[in-house]
This record gives C-alpha cells, structure tokens and sequence, in this order.
C-alpha cells in the first residue's frame, strides 16, 4: 500500500481538488434535482426533497466507509485510473459527506412533526386535531364537501388552495398561504 501511494501524487491540493470534486458533482445533483422539479412545487415539497438528499448523503458515508465510491463516477475513475483503493481516501470522503449532513440540518433543519401539514396536502382524509378549534371546524365543513373534493383531484395542490382563498376569506385559511409562497 505504501508503494501504491508512492507511485501518484497525493499532495494536499490533489487530495484537496478531488474533494473539491466529489463537493461540485454532490451541487450539481442537488441543483439538477431542484431544476427538475415542477413548476407546482412548494415548500412542502422541498422539504421532502431536502430530506432524501440528506438521506442519500447519510446513505453514501455508510456506503464510502464500506468501501465503495460507485455514487461518484468521478472518484471512482480516478480511483481505478491511479489503482488506488477507497481505503486510502474514505475517512477524508466520510468526513466531508457527514459534515454536508451536518450542514444541511443546520439551515434545513427536519420538521419533527410533518404530518402536522397533512391537512394542506389531504384536505379530505386529514384530521385536524392539532389545529385550533376554528381551523378544525373549517377543515371538516370543506371535507365534506364533495364538489371540492372532485375538483381536489383535478388540480394541484397549489391552485386548489387558491381557489379556495377566492371563496374562503376567513383567518384560518391564511395559515396555508404561508407554505406555497
């Protein structure tokens, strides 16, 4: 192993630019998969994306420390190119993943109670207890309400809940607005 290591150049700034890679091809899917999104998206749904990015991140450091590198097409053909084993270079990619882990949590940090907006995504299977006793009241009498709820699959979630601020001009639909601008 020691010669293996002898033979290319490992310096701090090849070390440092591969990381630097692995780190541009992590934005770029990211920013790929927010270009992919529809033009309907929300906060609700950008927070569920957040989240499996995560995941994936977490999914990934596990899969590095095991030895493969296969997620980062790059790494791994410089890898193969350089006949260098993951060994060599997991802690420093593992590092660098949990700490992109950390730092998403950090600004994005996971709502630890999500179902508590099932209510603007299923208006009619939702309950509301966790809602004040006005929004409850309101959420059952537009439940009930089967034109709305056939006119819920037709649409997005977007134009659904601005169809109902047109007719709805109470307080307790105010809250929702708040997810989808």
């Amino acid at each position: 192993m020691a010669r293996e290591l002898e033979t290319v150049p490992l310096s701090n700034d090849t070390i440092t630019r591969r990381i630097n890679d692995i780190s541009n091809d992590i934005k770029c899917q990211l920013i790929e998969r927010v270009k992919e999104r529809s033009p309907n998206t929300n906060i609700l749904i950008l927070s569920d994306k957040i989240d499996a990015f995560t995941r994936k991140l977490e999914r990934w450091a596990v899969r590095v420390d095991g030895g493969s590198v296969e997620m980062f097409p790059e790494v791994e053909e410089f890898m193969a190119e350089n006949e260098l084993s993951v060994d060599n270079v997991k802690v420093m990619i593992t590092t660098h993943l949990q700490g992109l882990v950390d730092h998403f949590k950090k600004y994005f940090p996971k709502e630890t109670t999500p179902q508590q907006y099932d209510w603007i995504r299923q208006p009619f299977t939702a309950t509301g207890e966790h809602l004040s006793s006005d929004m409850e009241d309101e959420l059952l009498e537009l439940s009930s309400d089967r034109t709305l709820q056939a006119s819920f699959g037709s649409t997005t979630l977007d134009e659904f809940w601005i169809s109902i601020a047109r007719n709805i001009h109470d307080y307790p639909w105010q809250q929702w607005m708040y997810y989808f601008l």
